[in-house]
């Protein structure tokens, strides 16, 4: 015969057991991606370099430059920084900065030929610390990614520009 009483304790610890589960699984979803500030490619914004303007030292590299915009290739959007990205040259061959969250550093090559872009340039291994900051940590991935992968380099007045190819690349400008 069906007691309610005897049979009753495994049903509500089941359905208590559900309700729990679906309530913690709720306070796990992941929070929404923070927006990232992006506009147009315009195509006069990063000029090709003519072999005339590409003989750039080391020493007019050298000195303290802040980013300004990236684009990460073919069909993708111009991102302007949400945090402030710096990169510090020495004439010595090494590079230092600030990645948004991370500080990092590395050795860079400037190399002797011309390409369409700028004057020949290596960059890394870059290492960095480790930290995690949900709001730049995205952002700071891609700027290191395209950082390493840099191939060519180009001064134009105030603006360094480091690229991979015709639509990757790191713009930035002089402080010091």
């Amino acid at each position: 015969m069906f007691s309610w009483r005897k049979n009753s304790v495994p049903v509500v610890l089941l359905i208590t057991l559900v309700i729990l589960t679906s309530v913690l699984a709720g306070c796990t979803s992941q929070p929404a991606p923070q927006p990232v500030t992006t506009l147009p490619v315009p195509e006069s914004t990063v000029p090709a370099i003519s072999p005339t303007n590409s003989e750039i030292s080391s020493q007019e590299m050298a000195g303290t430059w802040i980013l300004t915009s990236m684009a990460t290739g073919e069909n993708s959007p111009v991102i302007s920084p949400t945090t402030t990205i710096n990169l510090t040259l020495i004439s010595d061959g090494t590079l230092r900065g600030h990645g948004g969250c991370n500080s990092y550093s590395g050795p860079y090559a400037v190399e002797g030929t011309t390409t369409l872009y700028g004057r020949s340039i290596a960059i890394g291994p870059v290492v960095s610390t480790l930290m995690y900051c949900r709001e730049t940590s995205e952002q700071e991935g891609t700027y290191f990614r395209i950082l390493q992968d840099t191939s060519s380099f180009a001064i134009d007045g105030d603006h360094l520009i480091l690229r991979t190819n015709a639509r990757t690349y790191l713009i930035f400008q002089r402080v010091s």
